[in-house]
């Protein structure tokens, strides 16, 4: 029961610390979010609404207010699931772009977690099986060499060199433009197909937990040698 609350503790600490590091960093980083959505109006519509600026930063939580307030504020929304209208998306609220995005991040982890176990185990077992062989000698170290990296890396030198210099997969959208989602073949393996990059990082930082999981050490291997 300790360990639970620990570990809840420490998971809504790292959540906090999270929502307070994306509150400061737009309000550190040069500019202005509203910026973003100026960039969809013309000179002649600012021209003829010279308070429009006013009308879209009080939209997006800004104003006069100090930051603590704005802060207060902030968090209070976040409790309540407002998060607001998006800026690169405007006037559509943040939690309607999330709906629309998030069944693709579900297919695409789900689908990569489900063949890291699958490929990770099989490694693992083969490995087991076929010490010292091809796959314990190769795979199991290459695996263990990509985990080390960290994600994001392995994902920008996917996307450089695979997608962007080959022109293996595609780098952008998560299907092909003109393309509406529907349950159809043709929206299905275009979506399909944007997702592969994405899930060939994910089976190459993930598999080697799996591999190394189904692996015996070599101290278990020894003592049930001599066991039998």
């Amino acid at each position: 029961m300790r360990w639970f609350a620990r570990r809840l503790v420490f998971y809504v600490f790292a959540l906090w610390v999270a929502l307070t590091i994306n509150f400061l960093l737009p309000r550190l980083m040069p500019g202005s979010p509203i910026d973003g959505i100026l960039q969809h109006l013309t000179p002649a519509q600012l021209a003829a609404n010279p308070g429009i600026v006013k009308t879209y930063e009080a939209l997006v939580g800004g104003g006069n207010n100090s930051i603590w307030q704005d802060y207060i504020t902030y968090l209070s929304h976040i409790v309540h699931l407002d998060f607001g209208i998006s800026t690169s998306h405007y006037p559509a609220p943040v939690s309607q772009v999330i709906g629309q995005t998030l069944p693709y991040s579900i297919f695409l982890v789900g689908v990569a977690f489900f063949l890291s176990f699958v490929i990770g185990t099989a490694i693992g077992m083969f490995a087991a099986w076929r010490r010292g062989g091809f796959v314990d000698s190769v795979f199991v170290p290459g695996f263990m060499a990509l985990s080390a990296f960290p994600a994001f890396f392995t994902a920008l030198l996917g996307l450089y060199f695979l997608g962007l210099k080959l022109h293996w997969f595609p780098i952008q959208h998560a299907y092909d433009n003109g393309l509406s989602p529907g349950f159809n073949y043709e929206f299905l393996s275009s979506a399909f197909r944007h997702a592969q990059l994405p899930m060939l990082v994910i089976l190459a930082t993930i598999t080697q937990t799996e591999s190394t999981t189904t692996t015996p050490s070599p101290r278990r291997y020894s003592w049930c040698s001599r066991s039998a």
